[in-house]
């Protein structure tokens, strides 16, 4: 069976110059072609006049605040672009869902519900950054702890780099420290001063890693 490919949304509007504007101005999208009855903007969407969409399908009815589909986008500054809204019919004031992402839902000039949600990966940041762990960021939003971890390494690429690091250094200091160890109980030395000193930073390194370890960060 051949696979169909998904190409793209298209919705009619009334009044195509209203809804290009509308468009481009809060939501941010760019014109990619403009036929004059369609118009495509980036992301995917294409607006249609609806006279010529009446003529395509054959029927006169058309209707519009039908309630039965949105149109969704992500952004990473929701608390910025609440502030375009004050002008906007609202479906419904921002929210917050269950699962801690914050949304709001409004119409286009021809009654098209439109959502725009703030970035996953910004909901898990504002978690941490509110001193919550990552057991803690996992239960609040409902999902896998390692979708936690993902996304912060995503959020943190620099940050990532310097655990894996800390994590390779640790590695490497604790089998330098069991071949001395192991040197010192050759030498009978087990009692010393030096060997409590070692096996002590051994223990120390081990608590380390098994917490780096238990946040799926190695």
């Amino acid at each position: 069976m051949t696979m169909m490919k998904y190409s793209g949304t298209l919705i009619v509007v009334s009044d195509i110059e209203q809804s290009k504007t509308f468009y481009q101005t809060l939501l941010g999208l760019q014109i990619e072609t403009d036929l004059g009855a369609n118009v495509t903007l980036t992301g995917g969407i294409s607006l249609q006049t609806l006279e010529t969409w009446r003529k395509f399908i054959g029927k006169d009815e058309t209707t519009f605040y039908n309630h039965a589909m949105e149109l969704y986008f992500e952004t990473n500054d929701f608390d910025e672009f609440i502030k375009k809204l004050p002008n906007i019919k609202l479906v419904h004031p921002p929210l917050e869902h269950s699962w801690g992402q914050r949304v709001v839902r409004f119409y286009d000039p021809d009654g098209h519900i439109i959502e725009v949600g703030e970035n996953m990966q910004k909901v898990t940041q504002r978690f941490i950054d509110s001193g919550m762990t990552i057991t803690q960021t996992a239960t609040r939003m409902g999902v896998p702890q390692d979708d936690i971890n993902k996304t912060l390494q995503v959020n943190n690429p620099e940050k990532n780099i310097q655990i894996q690091k800390m994590i390779a250094d640790l590695t490497a200091e604790q089998e330098k420290i069991t071949q001395q160890l192991a040197e010192l109980k050759t030498q009978g030395k087990e009692k010393t001063a030096r060997f409590k000193q070692l096996f002590t930073k051994k223990l120390s390194n081990l608590t380390v890693l098994n917490m780096l370890q238990s946040y799926g960060l190695m």
